[in-house]
């Protein structure tokens, strides 16, 4: 008896016994990967597009730093006029949360827009460390077209 025992599996979807765990069957074309058509498997992990809502809901999250950009420079150049030479106390306490609130609002949509990217097969794959470098370096700018292309075009088609 040899000591390389030579092991068959049966193939699940003719019975036919295979060399390899993970072969294609020679006799139907069954491969654990893909079905004999060549389409991926339907129980094959792929994600699911979000809801329309979720991605209104994100497009209006993505967008929001840039209204807020617009608005403090409004409440700023306002308050600059009207102070007339008293510092504005207040008004500089109320842009200070806020620009708390964005900064997190920002590190939040990054974060969620890597994990989006490395977790969905819309994005193709040799395009992912673009993505990734894109949304870390120019966040607010690439944002807003990532969303645009892989997740509201994946929610309405």
């Amino acid at each position: 008896m040899s000591s390389e025992a030579q092991y068959t599996y049966p193939c699940p979807l003719c019975g036919n016994s295979r060399e390899e765990l993970e072969a294609t069957c020679k006799h139907c074309g069954w491969s654990p990967y893909h079905d004999p058509v060549g389409k991926p498997k339907e129980n094959a992990p792929q994600s699911e597009p979000y809801s329309k809502s979720t991605a209104v809901f994100a497009g209006v999250l993505t967008i929001l730093p840039w209204f807020y950009g617009f608005f403090f420079f409004a409440v700023v150049l306002w308050g600059l006029a009207s102070s007339q030479g008293k510092p504005p106390v207040a008004m500089f306490a109320i842009l200070f949360m806020s620009h708390i609130c964005m900064m997190m609002l920002s590190l939040g949509l990054i974060v969620f827009y890597m994990i989006h990217l490395f977790s969905t097969d819309f994005v193709p794959k040799d395009q992912k460390p673009l993505w990734a470098v894109l949304l870390l370096v120019g966040g607010l700018l690439a944002m807003p077209i990532y969303w645009f292309f892989y997740i509201w075009k994946p929610a309405t088609e």
